[in-house]
């Protein structure tokens, strides 16, 4: 299985750095060639089809700040400077293809 993080309202981003659509992308591509280039390997699958919620705990304090009268709810900012590696920005697994919303 293969998966990275990725925020939805980070499509505008230019750079490819951790949490933006860009490094996902790019990280399940490179996944997939790998895989597909491999006879050793049957199948891929990825982790996760979308983004959903985590415990309060691994959040530590990286709410994200929504857009006034937006539907479905999106980020205006979201810190993404968490302390620990196990941090989650905006309380979210954001590993799925799809974000929290479907979109």
């Amino acid at each position: 299985e293969t998966g990275a993080g990725g925020i939805y309202e980070w499509t505008q981003n230019d750079t490819i750095t951790k949490w933006t659509l860009q490094y996902q992308t790019q990280v399940l591509s490179q996944d997939v060639d790998t895989a597909i280039g491999n006879p050793n390997i049957s199948g891929i699958s990825l982790w996760h089809f979308f983004d959903f919620k985590v415990d309060d705990p691994w959040e530590h304090n990286t709410h994200c700040d929504y857009i006034p009268n937006v539907n479905p709810p999106t980020c205006g900012y979201i810190d993404v400077n968490t302390s620990t590696a196990s941090g989650r920005p905006g309380g979210l697994n954001h590993k799925g293809v799809l974000d929290y919303y479907r979109r």
